[in-house]
């Protein structure tokens, strides 16, 4: 129970940083955001960037060796919009 109360509280705290940040002028904003990013960028888990890396040359060993089919991103938001419409 005291865990979803944390969480709770991070929850709220979270918006109220988000709010606050989203008023800041666009330069400060700017500032904020690589700021964070750059945190974030050296607090990544050795592990799960271990593994993405792995999973990207697997990806362009497959691209390469025609194993992957790349499409084209104009192509893929017609189909999902197509698909969509028929589900709608």
């Amino acid at each position: 129970m005291i865990g979803v109360l944390s969480y709770k509280t991070m929850e709220v705290k979270y918006a109220e940083i988000e709010k606050a940040a989203m008023q800041l002028p666009p330069g400060e904003l700017a500032k904020l955001a690589e700021s964070l990013s750059a945190y974030a960028g050296e607090h990544i888990d050795p592990e799960i960037e271990k593994i993405w890396i792995e999973e990207s040359q697997n990806r362009l060993e497959a691209m390469r060796s025609g194993k992957l089919r790349l499409i084209d991103e104009g192509d893929v938001l017609e189909e999902a919009e197509r698909f969509l419409n028929e589900k709608g």
